[in-house]
């Protein structure tokens, strides 16, 4: 199986690139900053910027069976870069007959806002309000898209992994202690766990990642 991986260069698209080689994917990644791949060597590397539509094309030059995007874009204005990258991105796979689309989103993005710890609520609110418009928008872009869709909302990322992995709930937040720390190498896995499991359980789903059953530091 060939994953395109976009934004391979930050932590959350990195951990899911070392993972997807360790477990035996081929691996494309359109990046400006290939020098931070080289250790990893990927299958094959597209430099530039992923705003440009005929690099991204470009990108699809090789067979891909799945695209994994860990993009990422902090915005401190109400700017909407994410959301129309996205619109490109759908329309390359349809261009080019890619069906599947694995994307990594916020906890806080549309019905989702209000979960989480009081921290993560008023991060929400705060210093993430126009970054979570943005991905309002996206998630909306791919929901009306005819693309096989899995979109991630994770709660608090932090590097490296969580003591017992993550967890994840469909629809509102279930009761109990959550975890709302969840590390991007227990991220990668589950989004590459689903990958591998009977996809259509999770096509058209939105799952609301943690750390998995323990309670917040």
């Amino acid at each position: 199986m060939h994953l395109l991986i976009l934004g391979a260069s930050g932590a959350s698209g990195l951990e899911i690139l070392k993972l997807a080689i360790e477990r035996g994917y081929q691996t494309t990644v359109l990046c400006r900053e290939p020098s931070k791949l080289e250790a990893l060597k990927p299958t094959r590397v597209v430099v530039g910027d992923i705003r440009d539509a005929g690099l991204l094309d470009q990108a699809f030059d090789t067979p891909v069976d799945v695209v994994v995007s860990a993009l990422g874009i902090y915005q401190t204005k109400p700017l909407l870069t994410l959301a129309e990258i996205t619109e490109q991105i759908i329309q390359s796979m349809h261009k080019f007959g890619v069906k599947r689309l694995l994307v990594l989103s916020s906890l806080g993005a549309n019905e989702s806002a209000g979960q989480g710890s009081w921290l993560v609520r008023m991060m929400q609110r705060f210093p993430l309000r126009y970054t979570l418009a943005d991905k309002n928008l996206q998630e909306q872009h791919i929901m009306r898209s005819q693309v096989e869709w899995t979109i991630f909302r994770p709660a608090q990322l932090v590097n490296g992994t969580t003591t017992g992995g993550c967890r994840y709930w469909m629809g509102g937040q279930p009761s109990g202690r959550i975890r709302w720390r969840v590390g991007r190498i227990d991220l990668a896995a589950l989004v590459l766990d689903v990958l591998l499991s009977n996809q259509n359980n999770f096509v058209g789903k939105v799952l609301h990642v943690a750390g998995a059953n323990k309670l917040d530091d």
